[in-house]
């Protein structure tokens, strides 16, 4: 199988690229306002709608619905008729920009982080043309930078002052607390709370939400986060920041590390993109240096680095079927304001050669 670029590429900067859980759709969401919607295997352009606002995040359902977070603050929900028109709701709004979306299994909730501080719960259904309120709404310390689903039920949010948190959609008034507190195992594990991913001393107990906690902690990630995957397994989870390095992270402590990727010489760059391989749960990184790499998590191992590319990569995703990697090739600004490469978007053959993971020397 060759590769494929999606034609006609997306005009602006791409933030996110995901598949439809048939794999036959790709969209790619875009600062330019608009969603872009591919043959998931071929690349051609089979729609594209028009949000008014750039694009921070979008998703499928399991149905093919689209959800989408835009900058302006709007959360929608767009669908896509046989004979090609799309109706769009407003199903909620966020003071600021709503940053990240992710869609809950167990109950259906379309959960959206914002720059407002705030991590909301929205119904999927809307029949109306303004925001409706939302199903639960809980501050965080900072704005909403990444977010990632976590088994059916919970999500895990990343802010601008780095910390993480995991939420139980099913009651949110407050994260659980699980590591990271020297008093944890005092306290009931019903719900969970990732603490400062810096080092912090605080005199006396803290309050976060309806907790009295205190807590010392030092993070393995000391920069800004740039994304944050769930493990496939639900036993941990995956950070990337801006310092060239990835964390894995357990919940229960035990085999959590980071190691250094995407530099070049003494340059470092943000690691901007995870994605797991549906199959084998190994996963690639995408780096604003240009580059793609494939890593063993249990083994600690690379497992493919693939040629840059002219420009960062914003964005991966594997196909459901693990046999293409969508790879959004568009610069991430992290040089500032200048001449850039057009943005574009790679569909990649990938082999088990690729993705499959190394079997340890006894």
């Amino acid at each position: 199988m060759a590769e494929v670029w999606v034609d006609p590429p997306p005009l602006d900067g791409v933030t996110r690229v995901r598949y439809a859980s048939s794999g036959e759709d790709l969209l790619v969401a875009s600062w330019n306002g608009r969603i872009y919607i591919y043959d998931g295997v071929g690349g051609r352009l089979r729609s594209d709608l028009n949000v008014n606002a750039p694009v921070l995040d979008a998703s499928f359902d399991e149905d093919g619905k689209i959800f989408s977070a835009a900058l302006g603050g709007n959360v929608m929900s767009h669908i896509l008729a046989p004979d090609g028109s799309i109706k769009s709701d407003l199903i909620g709004a966020h003071d600021q920009a709503a940053r990240c979306l992710e869609i809950t299994r167990d109950p259906k909730i379309i959960a959206t982080g914002g720059w407002d501080e705030t991590l909301c719960g929205w119904s999927p259904d809307s029949s109306t043309s303004s925001p409706r309120k939302p199903l639960f709404s809980v501050k965080v310390p900072g704005r909403v930078f990444a977010m990632s689903p976590l088994g059916g039920t919970k999500v895990l949010v990343g802010t601008s002052n780095r910390q993480i948190l995991l939420f139980d959609v099913r009651n949110p008034s407050q994260p659980e607390l699980q590591r990271y507190s020297c008093t944890a195992e005092n306290l009931p594990l019903q719900r969970l709370m990732v603490f400062p991913s810096h080092k912090r001393s605080i005199r006396g107990p803290q309050t976060i939400g309806f907790w009295s906690v205190a807590y010392d902690r030092e993070s393995l990630l000391k920069n800004q986060l740039r994304c944050i995957v769930g493990l496939p397994d639900g036993s941990g989870f995956t950070a990337a920041s801006t310092e060239g390095r990835v964390a894995i992270e357990k919940l229960d402590g035990v085999g959590s590390y980071t190691f250094k990727c995407h530099r070049v010489g003494n340059r470092i760059y943000p690691v901007n993109a995870i994605s797991f391989h549906p199959h084998w749960h190994t996963f690639a990184t995408g780096g604003a240096d240009g580059s793609v790499s494939v890593w063993d998590g249990n083994a600690k191992k690379r497992i493919r680095h693939y040629p840059r590319y002219d420009t960062s990569v914003s964005s991966l995703a594997f196909h459901p079927k693990g046999n293409l990697l969508a790879v959004a090739i568009s610069y991430t600004f992290e040089e500032g304001d200048k001449a850039h490469p057009e943005d574009k978007v790679l569909l990649k053959p990938v082999t088990d050669a690729d993705v499959q993971p190394r079997i340890r020397k006894s």
